[in-house]
């Protein structure tokens, strides 16, 4: 048993490792796909079950319905037959003659007579008269018969002891296929009866009807039950043992006081459907259709749920394999790749554990390492070297130029050469989410590194340092005598190949500012001017390398740049509007206007004042932005050093939020400025006031009020003045004795419009209503 169970286990560790979660993908979308088609399926059968089982009780009631009333007809026909003979003289001549057992020419009249109303009904097979005085038998078929050799002598007997007329199954009559109908003679008698009327009917023919009633079910049973609850006629499909009822299931059928019904019993060979219909003769008829026939009907849903649930589930298997290996496809990499890295490290590439574990160690020790080189640039002190150009970048020796001198030549630098410095920022880290904001340092580190790197590539002299938080810095020296022209080629494709450089190595972009050229004691200069020359990025966004330029001073004929205010307006007006593509266009255009300014301060305070008129236009609305914002606006406008930025930053920031406050804030204020309106019209004594009116009194269009009246209130400004006079008049009719004509005029209506706007609303005229509530 035990080596069973380890099988087991082992073929499950196969189909489903504990370590691979590709293959428990897969399954997950098989049982996916799977379980909702097996629920699905099964309650489509449990509902077409119930609807099928519904179906069978409504066509068996019907049909025994038409079956009932076709054979209590034929029935009812035979049985008027043997009333109408019962009552005939030659029968009555025939009970009361001693000497009829000799009366051989009576007899052959009441044989004529029984051979006539045979041929009427061809159900009748036989017509037995039977006089138990004398034992004599007149029969169609046998003619006169003593009892001793009438061939049904027992039947006459058992049919004797009955007493009373009624349809038995006798036993000698039955064998040769008759049902009988028995009449005891005379019609009206007491105590015992003189003779029997017996109506042999061929049970055939009325198998035959039973049968024509059938379902399309082969193992359907009909049945035609006495009063007492046996079996007059039955059709039944099949073997009749397995499809036809219980003796206590017909007895449940014919007793009760209920004339019709249909119910689920269990029968011997499961549940069956009994259906049954009672008459008022004490006859019941009975349809039996076993659960199992009906269930057959079903077969084909029981087969079209394997095959979809075979189909889906295949299609479900190949569609999980497929996307599985794509989804999982880079989580194989990387640890195809780690496999790699370990087996180059160790000489193996068993990861151990499950996979998730593996990838999560491996993020763990990246993150680790990462917090140990950012720990470690961070603790590098710079050598004295580094420290003699930090000096030299803050102007330390702009006054000592004897201790200049002698530091540079400490460290080979001739003091009569000129400089340039070149300030490199790197843009969009953090919008890009690769890197974390306290791991700014490890950036500048790598930076650095490359512009040591293309110093060294292009045998220039020179150094760099970190310039604050955000910027790296080169200085770029030139021995005395160099040309201003060789300079700046020098200098301008050392920052080129430091953007592209970036940009290829470590994805990065990356903006360069470059200084002027400046003896060695005012480098700070050129560093500030490197700074300034960072900020044309704003109006300069698709340049990389950016040479500082001596501001442009406008002299008296020159045009002067305006704000666009127009261009404000309509970027409020699409914000209002909930145009958020028109605002962008807006922007846009804001953004080419303010451009040509030129000027860092200018474009930028541009940018501020648009700010504040956003602002403005919220608080306006009585909206606190502020809460929302938050109260570093701009601070974070400040963050932004290029159009791109700006756009990006209203675009995807300031202008979502914008709209929002508006949109919350429009509804509150629009409510306020209905409740000014109704109490304007709630004070006007004469009930003149116009829509016209009240829009002008609260600075509005008319249309834009009609437009907030339905809005808000459901109902247009006519409709609701016309319900508020209609209160009013109410409230008058009530409680004062003004006559209709003043109430009228005080809720600004005539006599004649009043009485119409009452018919109208209350289907009465204001003095009937006066009359009914006073």
């Amino acid at each position: 048993m035990s080596e069973f169970t380890q099988s087991v286990k082992r073929n499950a560790r196969r189909i489903l490792p504990a370590d691979t979660y590709l293959n428990r993908l897969i399954w997950l979308g098989c049982l996916s796909v799977l379980v909702p088609i097996l629920l699905i399926g099964s309650a489509y059968y449990y509902i077409s079950t119930n609807r099928l089982t519904a179906q069978f009780q409504a066509d068996s009631e019907e049909s025994l319905l038409l079956l009932k009333d076709r054979m209590e007809q034929t029935l009812g026909s035979i049985e008027n037959v043997s009333l109408q003979l019962s009552m005939e003289p030659l029968i009555r001549r025939a009970l009361a003659d001693p000497g009829y057992n000799e009366d051989y020419l009576a007899q052959m009249e009441l044989l004529n007579l029984f051979q006539a109303r045979r041929g009427t009904e061809g159900l009748i097979g036989d017509i037995v008269f039977y006089r138990t005085e004398s034992g004599t038998t007149l029969s169609n078929t046998y003619g006169h018969v003593d009892e001793s050799d009438f061939r049904y002598r027992t039947d006459l007997g058992e049919a004797l002891e009955r007493k009373e007329s009624g349809w038995m199954r006798l036993g000698e009559a039955a064998r040769e296929g008759y049902l009988s109908y028995v009449r005891p003679l005379p019609v009206m008698h007491s105590g015992e009866p003189q003779g029997l009327l017996v109506m042999q009917v061929d049970e055939a023919g009325l198998d035959r009807m039973l049968k024509s009633y059938r379902t399309s079910l082969e193992d359907q049973a009909l049945l035609v039950l006495a009063p007492n609850g046996t079996p007059l006629l039955q059709a039944y499909g099949g073997e009749p043992e397995g499809t036809l009822p219980r003796a206590g299931d017909l007895r449940v059928a014919s007793a009760g006081e209920e004339t019709s019904g249909s119910q689920l019993i269990q029968g011997e060979e499961g549940k069956a459907l009994l259906a049954f219909q009672r008459t008022s003769f004490g006859r019941t008829y009975v349809s039996w259709l076993p659960e199992a026939s009906m269930m057959q009907q079903l077969s084909w849903i029981r087969g079209l749920i394997f095959f979809t649930a075979g189909a889906c589930l295949l299609f479900g298997l190949i569609l999980s394999v497929v996307t599985s290996k794509l989804a999982y496809n880079p989580v194989q990499r990387l640890l195809q790749h780690g496999a790699r890295l370990r087996s180059g490290q160790s000489g193996g590439s068993d990861r151990g554990g499950n996979e998730i574990e593996y990838i999560r160690s491996c993020l763990d020790y990246l993150n680790e390492q990462a917090g140990s080189l950012d720990r470690y640039v961070r603790s590098m002190q710079p050598d004295l070297r580094d420290r003699f150009f930090q000096k030299l970048l803050r102007g330390d020796y702009a006054v000592d130029t004897g201790e200049l001198r002698r530091q540079s030549a400490r460290y080979g630098i001739d003091p009569g050469g000129d400089a340039a410095v070149v300030m490199v920022k790197v843009e969009d880290l953090l919008r890009e989410k690769r890197f974390l904001p306290q791991e700014g340092a490890v950036i500048r580190f790598a930076v650095r590194n490359v512009m040591n790197e293309l110093l060294q590539a292009n045998g220039l002299s020179g150094w760099t340092a970190e310039d604050g938080e955000k910027e790296s810095a080169a200085v770029l020296c030139f021995p005395p005598g160099t040309s201003p022209k060789a300079i700046r080629e020098s200098v301008g494709r050392y920052a080129q190949q430091i953007v592209e450089s970036l940009a290829q190595y470590l994805s990065f972009s990356a903006a360069v500012g470059i200084g002027r050229q400046v003896p060695l004691h005012k480098l700070p200069e050129s560093a500030l001017e490197a700074r300034t020359a960072l900020k044309y990025r704003l109006f300069r966004d698709s340049d990389r390398v950016l040479w500082y330029e001596e501001p442009i001073r406008l002299d008296a004929g020159s045009p002067l740049f305006l704000y666009p205010k127009e261009v404000e307006r309509s970027l409020i007006e699409a914000l209002s509007e909930e145009d958020s593509a028109s605002a962008e266009a807006a922007l846009e255009e804001f953004t080419d206007r303010v451009r040509t300014a030129g000027s860092y301060n200018v474009i930028s305070q541009c940018y501020h004042v648009l700010l504040s008129a956003l602002i403005q236009a919220l608080e306006a609305n009585g909206a606190v932005p502020g809460k929302l914002f938050g109260e570093n606006l701009f601070e974070q406008l400040k963050e932004n050093q290029t159009s791109r930025e700006m756009h990006g930053w209203f675009a995807g920031m300031v202008f979502p939020v914008w709209m929002r406050i508006r949109s919350e804030n429009a509804g509150n204020s629009s409510r306020q400025l209905l409740r000014r309106v109704c109490a304007q019209i709630e004070s006007d004594e004469d009930g003149s006031l116009t829509l016209s009116e009240c829009a002008e009194n609260e600075g509005i269009s008319a249309s834009t009020l009609s437009r907030l009246f339905k809005k808000e209130m459901g109902i247009s400004f006519v409709e609701y003045m016309i319900e508020f006079k209609v209160n009013k008049a109410k409230r008058l009719l009530k409680e004062t004795d003004c006559s209709v004509m003043d109430i009228a005029g005080m809720v600004g209506y005539s006599e004649r419009n009043l009485n119409r706007t009452f018919q109208r609303c209350l289907d009465m005229s204001p003095g009937q209503y006066r009359t009914l509530h006073r």
